[in-house]
């Protein structure tokens, strides 16, 4: 079995952020969960891809939603 690339990412939003963003994260290839959270972020997002390439452009997915404000990617090592 082929290791994957599995990350936490966690997002800080904009005050416009869209409304169905859980949504449009969990449409994105790669996203297996993603849900709004209390504390110094907004929402997560746990990503599982093939390799670096996918993670990164699963994450330049998630950074292009609109009212996306930061990013943090916490990858896994085991």
């Amino acid at each position: 079995m082929l290791d994957m690339e599995k990350a936490l990412i966690l997002i800080t939003l904009r005050l416009e952020s869209s409304s169905n963003l859980v949504e449009q994260l969990r449409a994105i290839k790669g996203v297996k969960d993603a849900a709004l959270i209390y504390g110094p972020y907004d929402a997560y997002a746990t990503v599982e891809t093939p390799d670096k390439e996918g993670l990164w452009q699963t994450l330049t997915k998630i950074r292009a939603i609109h009212g996306v404000h930061s990013t943090l990617t916490c990858n896994a090592v085991r």
